[in-house]
Parts: C-alpha cells; structure tokens; sequence
C-alpha cells in the first residue's frame, strides 16, 4: 500500500566507524558511487532496477515505478479519477465491498496519488487485465484493478517542487534503462499506471501454488480512504485477515 516503493538502493556505510551513514548517490549513482569502479556494482545507490545493479523491485512486487511513477502530481495524469477502476470485482481483495466491474475504489478521497506502482498490462480473450512478462519478473500475478498513471520530466512538476534543472525523472530513467533519451525511449517511459495485484514471486513451476504472495496497492494516498471509505477500509481488512490467518 505504498508507491514509487523499492525505487532507490541505500547503503549503510561505517563511515566514521558509527554504522550509521546511509549513502544514496541517486541520480548521479553510476557517475559518482565508488562501489561501482571498486568492482562492486550491485551495491550501487541508484535505482534497483538499473541495469548496473540488476535487481528490480518487480523481482519482488511484480511491478515497479518504471512503468507509472506518478499520479494526479504536476503534469502526470493530472485530472485523473484518483481511484482504481476494478476489473476482476470477484477477487478476494474485493470481497465484502460489493465493488463491480467498472466501479471506482476509492475515487471520493483520492486515494491513487501522488507516487505509483504500474506494471506492463496486455488483455486477455475476456479483456480482462493481465500482467505483461517483463524481463526479471517471474512467477505469476494477478491484476485486480488499476488507473492510468506516469512519468514527467523538467518542467512538469508542481510549481512548488524544487526538480532537477537539468533532468527529472523520465528523463533518468530512459537514459539509464535505454542508454539514450530520445523522443522515443521517453515515450516509452511516459505512459503507464497505478496497479492493485497479487504477486506470486516464488511461484513453483507448472502452476502448483506456493513460495508466498505479495500484494501490491501501488499508491501513497491508500490511506486517505482507511476512515470513511469503507470499501478501502474492507480490502485492507481483507489483507490482514488473510495473511494473518483470522
């Protein structure tokens, strides 16, 4: 229930001996982190997914910021729903809530915003929403809802946010998992969405379950509808009786 989640690798360095610095180079990680030209590039404190270190947050989650950073935040998707449009309403997430096909979870308080988690989504022959395969993403998933979301560069963020000058985000990201920035590889950054799924990472070959789930409610703003949405309220109820085995 949060976005932009596992974006930045951090490292706890000794530093003065304490074991209390984290370091987080960011943008400049494969310019400027020492670990990389040491022979240690995994360590890098850049993106996880950068190609460098090569660890994904979908390895995980099952979907990544890469594909829809932003919602409802300076110039991406800024007159958005602010909700998740449900697809399968007879998952278990939603049970309880009386949601339907088409319905909008959350949409009274906003809850989709500002950062996001999306994934590569295709269509099934229903036209259901099903997670597209992507490099580093094993197992399976299933997308229960989701709302269009994306990434921005310079001159598109809030008036009140201090962006870098010379890049913002797409534009770092198409440099570093295209190697170029062009029209091209910033289109294919731009577009993407807020996803709610189930993530199985460690799924067993041949479809037998097991190896664990995660479930992913790609969004910062979850929150605001815990009070007086009560299908928000009933899905993370859903959640925590499930894994906690209520």
């Amino acid at each position: 229930m949060s976005g932009n989640t596992c974006f930045w690798q951090v490292r706890i360095d000794d530093g003065d001996g304490s074991g209390d610095v984290m370091v987080c180079h960011k943008y400049s990680a494969h310019d400027t982190d020492p670990v990389v030209a040491n022979g240690e590039p995994e360590r890098m404190t850049g993106m996880w997914a950068d190609p460098v270190v090569g660890l994904p947050e979908w390895s995980l989650l099952g979907a990544g910021s890469r594909w829809g950073l932003y919602s409802r935040f300076g110039q991406a998707t800024p007159r958005g729903s602010g909700a998740f449009t449900v697809y399968r309403h007879g998952h278990w997430l939603l049970t309880g809530t009386d949601l339907r096909y088409d319905d909008l979870l959350g949409a009274a308080h906003g809850i989709v915003g500002y950062e996001t988690v999306g994934r590569p989504i295709d269509f099934d022959d229903y036209q259901l929403p099903i997670a597209r395969p992507i490099d580093g993403a094993e197992g399976s998933a299933e997308i229960v809802a989701f709302t269009p979301a994306g990434n921005i560069g310079v001159g598109e963020y809030p008036a009140s946010i201090s962006a870098l000058s010379d890049q913002g985000d797409i534009e770092f990201i198409a440099s570093r998992m295209f190697g170029e920035v062009t029209d091209d590889t910033l289109a294919r950054c731009r577009y993407g969405n807020s996803v709610m799924m189930v993530n199985r990472p460690y799924e067993p070959g041949g479809g037998e379950p097991g190896g664990g789930e995660v479930v992913v409610i790609g969004t910062n703003d979850w929150v605001f509808g815990l009070v007086s949405d009560a299908a928000v309220s009933r899905v993370t109820a859903n959640i925590l009786d499930r894994y906690l085995r209520r």
